[in-house]
């Protein structure tokens, strides 16, 4: 779970607030390989966008090595 403020280096958007909750689980694998799985929702408060904040939802695959 993450919560802060963003900075945005442009001048085009204002910096806002950042929201963020994750779940991920990590698979064991052969020897050191192992499979990362996750799943986030963001939210950043973004004057501009519908509602003045932009939402989404990634979904991410990963390998560690130890």
């Amino acid at each position: 779970m993450r919560y802060g403020k963003m900075w945005t280096p442009s001048s085009r958007y204002p910096d806002g607030n950042y929201f963020g909750v994750g779940f991920g689980i990590q698979f064991a694998g052969e020897k050191r390989w192992n499979t990362i799985v996750r799943l986030d929702y963001h939210r950043k408060g973004i004057v501009g966008f519908e509602n003045n904040r932009l939402d989404s939802v990634s979904f991410g695959l990963g390998f560690s090595l130890f």
